[in-house]
C-alpha cells in the first residue's frame, strides 16, 4: 500500500510540474518580430484562399480583416520513428479562426509538448526532454467533400498493395472509427497501377463542418450512403501520390488527403511505423471462408 502512494505521490508530481511548464509557455509573450510575421503569413493564406495572389486586388485583400480557418498542427523531432511512435502526443487545434485565437492555439501547441502523456512517453523511451523539439504547422482547413487515408504498402499484410480508404466529408470519421469506409485496392501490373480490389461500404453518416466551424454530423441517404466515394481517376491520382512519397521519404507511407471540388490536398504523411514489427513476426495471410468482418477494436493503433 505504501509503494502505491509514493508511486501515485511521484505520478501527482510530474502532473504538477508539467503542467507547470505548459502554463508558462502558454503565458509567454510572443517576440514582437515572430508575432508579426505569423499574422502576415495568416493574412496572406487568407488572400491567397480568393486566388487573387498575382492580381493587383492582393495587396489590399492580404491587408483585409477576413479571417479564414486554419489547423494549428505539431510536428516534433520525435515523431514516428521505427523504435515509437509519438504521433498523437502532441496537440493539434482545428477550425481555429481569427488572430487572437490562432496565436492562443500556437503556444497551446508549443505547450503540449510537455503534458503528462508526452512526458510519460519520452521517460519510458529513453528520450531526453531537452532534445525534444517541436515545430507548428499552419494549414489552411479544407472543407472537404470526401476525404480519407493511403498506405503505399498494406499495414496489414505488409505487401506491396496501395491500400487507400475514403469517406464522404471530413476524414475524422475514418480516424475515430464512427463510420465504415469504401476500401480500394491498388497494385502495380507491368508498371501499370491497376484497381486490383473495392469494397464499397454503407456510410450512413458524414462529419462536416458548419459556418463556424464546428463539427456537424449529417445523415445520409441510402442513395449517398452506398455510393462509391472516389472516382477511378482519384484512386489512380492517389496511388500514384502515396508511391511517389514512398521514393521520396524511402519508407512506406500512411498518408492522409482530403478533397474539396475536385480538388485534391495530400494534409499529412508519415512513415508507416508498424509494417517492421509485422515483418518481424512472420506473420502469415490467412485463408479461409470469411464470415465476419469490421472495424478493429481500437481504430488508428
Amino acid at each position: 500500500q505504501n509503494v502505491s502512494v509514493i508511486a501515485l505521490n511521484i505520478k501527482n508530481l510530474k502532473e504538477i510540474q508539467s503542467k507547470k511548464i505548459r502554463d508558462y509557455i502558454e503565458k509567454a509573450e510572443f517576440p514582437k518580430e515572430m508575432e508579426e510575421e505569423i499574422l502576415e503569413a495568416y493574412e496572406t493564406l487568407g488572400a491567397e484562399d480568393f486566388g487573387l495572389k498575382n492580381k493587383p486586388a492582393y495587396d489590399i485583400l492580404k491587408k483585409s480583416p477576413k479571417a479564414i480557418f486554419v489547423a494549428v498542427r505539431s510536428s516534433a523531432t520525435t515523431e514516428d520513428l521505427a523504435e515509437a511512435s509519438f504521433a498523437g502526443q502532441q496537440d493539434t487545434y482545428l477550425n481555429v479562426k481569427g488572430e487572437p485565437e490562432l496565436i492562443t492555439s500556437i503556444k497551446k501547441c508549443f505547450a503540449s509538448l510537455f503534458t503528462s502523456r508526452a512526458t510519460y512517453y519520452r521517460n519510458k523511451k529513453g528520450f531526453k526532454h531537452e532534445q525534444s523539439s517541436l515545430a507548428v504547422i499552419i494549414q489552411k482547413m479544407v472543407d472537404a467533400n470526401k476525404s480519407g487515408v493511403v498506405f503505399s504498402k498494406d499495414p496489414s499484410l505488409g505487401k506491396d498493395d496501395v491500400i487507400i480508404e475514403a469517406v464522404w466529408g471530413l476524414g475524422e470519421g475514418i480516424v475515430s472509427g464512427q463510420i465504415s469506409p469504401d476500401r480500394y485496392t491498388v497494385s502495380e501490373d507491368s508498371g501499370e497501377l491497376k484497381l486490383k480490389k473495392k469494397e464499397i461500404a454503407k456510410k450512413k453518416i458524414a462529419i462536416t463542418r458548419d459556418s463556424s466551424g464546428k463539427k456537424e454530423v449529417v445523415k445520409l441517404k441510402d442513395e449517398i450512403s452506398e455510393r462509391q466515394v472516389l472516382k477511378e481517376h482519384e484512386i489512380k491520382k492517389l496511388a500514384e501520390i502515396a508511391l511517389k512519397l514512398e521514393k521520396h521519404y524511402q519508407k512506406p507511407q500512411d498518408i492522409e488527403f482530403a478533397i474539396e471540388r475536385e480538388n485534391l490536398y495530400i494534409v499529412q504523411t508519415r512513415p508507416i511505423t508498424t509494417l517492421e514489427k509485422k515483418h518481424e513476426g512472420g506473420g502469415k495471410e490467412l485463408k479461409g471462408e470469411l464470415i465476419l468482418k469490421g472495424l478493429a477494436a481500437s481504430p488508428g493503433i
